[in-house]
């Protein structure tokens, strides 16, 4: 079954790279470079995943992880993070994530 995705992440290399990925397994995909913009999409659309950046400039993943969670309780969403630390996972977790992915991400 074809997923709706949105990726979340202030590197324009990760939001192709994942575009790429998920696009060629057939799930339709968007993506956006700030997490502002996210929860602005959040508003108006749906979605069935979210892989959110945990750091960014302007609204970080915690902050995108929470309102999906408030607004969308049955969107999965999935930390995504250069910045891999245990506390920082469990934290994540707590507050709702599917999941937790370092970054780099690999096949």
């Amino acid at each position: 079954m074809a997923a709706k995705i949105l990726v979340v992440d202030d590197e324009l290399v990760i939001c192709r790279s994942c575009e790429k990925i998920f696009s060629r397994a057939g799930h339709s995909v968007q993506s956006s470079t700030s997490g502002r913009q996210a929860l602005e999409l959040l508003q108006r659309e749906e979605f069935d995943v979210i892989f959110t950046d945990l750091k960014m400039m302007d609204v970080g993943g915690m902050e995108v992880l929470r309102t999906v969670r408030q607004h969308h309780p049955t969107t999965v969403v999935v930390v995504i993070t250069g910045y891999a630390t245990v506390a920082s996972a469990v934290e994540t977790m707590r507050s709702g994530a599917f999941g937790y992915l370092p970054k780099p991400l690999t096949a």
